[in-house]
């Protein structure tokens, strides 16, 4: 990914609209105030010394989406439409100890009908049942698990 570099003159303008300054510094205004644009203008200018990059949002249009994957899992495990996001189920998880699996990324992923590389981070989860025994809503998390790791499979892909 290409990273954007600021121009003196755009990083004084971002500080500018961040800080609400003025063109100057000017002694008028508070001396936090002056500190504070003065930081962020820094911070813009140097903003690729220190590895940062401006990145383009993750947005994408739902009502594209090919959601018959995610409709047929709620046909399978209805106790997933139960699911309220609280993140018991990831702060318990054997396997993100060892990895960066994050089982709650994976159901919103799915639920989004993003289904690429799912079925790599879904090969990372060690089916223990600690996600099931924890969750405050009774999702059933195994079978979930199960059936968005057999719906992944290429043998699915025609519905």
């Amino acid at each position: 990914m290409e990273q954007k570099f600021l121009s003196r003159q755009e990083a004084r303008q971002h500080a500018r609209r961040l800080c609400i300054c003025g063109s100057q510094m000017a002694t008028r205004v508070h001396p936090k105030k002056v500190y504070l644009c003065r930081l962020v203008f820094y911070i813009y200018c140097n903003m690729a010394n220190f590895g940062f990059s401006i990145k383009k949002t993750r947005s994408f249009n739902l009502s594209q989406a090919d959601l018959r994957k995610a409709d047929r899992l709620l046909e399978e495990v209805p106790s997933y439409r139960l699911c309220i996001g609280c993140g018991g189920c990831t702060a318990t998880c054997s396997a993100r100890q060892f990895t960066d699996f994050d089982i709650r990324k994976v159901h919103n992923t799915f639920r989004r009908g993003q289904y690429d590389k799912l079925a790599d981070e879904l090969r990372k989860c060690m089916l223990c049942g600690k996600c099931t025994l924890v969750c405050p809503r009774g999702v059933n998390l195994r079978s979930l698990i199960i059936n968005m790791r057999q719906l992944l499979t290429p043998s699915h892909e025609t519905f």
